[in-house]
């Protein structure tokens, strides 16, 4: 072989090489921005679910509101839930998982309180003497809005 032969066929072997690195980089650094742009639209979703959640937690003490509107409110926060257990960490998930149980026990709390006050205000006005048990049924109402 000639010496410009072998210098032909190593100076297109370190082209190929470097073209082929160079798109292997390339498909890594595509494959790490999509990871990173589903995590990002995952975790701003949840986060604008969780702050609509709010709206359940003050809506609670609002007895003219159905329990099933209540309920509405609930169900986007979980969905964005579900979506973090695709692409979030074994950490992010176990975080989710207890702070989830620790409003889920809340809500529970505070439904359980709406439904005790919604009956004694059924109670109270069924009854023909209602004036002060109104009062302590008003200053039961602002202990659930405060609690």
């Amino acid at each position: 072989m000639s010496p410009e032969l072998v210098g032909v066929i190593v100076g297109g072997s370190i082209g190929l090489v470097t073209a082929a690195l160079g798109y292997l980089f390339s498909w890594f650094q595509l494959k790490s921005t999509r990871a990173f742009d589903l995590r990002q639209a995952v975790y701003v979703e949840a986060a604008g679910a969780m702050a609509k959640s709010l709206d359940f937690f003050s809506n609670v003490v609002d007895l003219n509101i159905e329990d099933s509107q209540l309920a509405t409110a609930v169900h986007p926060v979980s969905i964005a839930m579900y979506k973090i257990h695709i692409v979030g960490t074994p950490a992010t998930i176990a975080a989710l998982s207890g702070a989830n149980q620790e409003l889920t026990v809340a809500a529970l709390d505070l439904m359980k309180r709406r439904t005790l006050l919604r009956a004694a205000i059924e109670a109270a006005s069924a009854t023909s003497d209602g004036g002060s048990e109104v009062e302590e049924l008003q200053a039961a109402r602002i202990e659930l809005a405060v609690t």
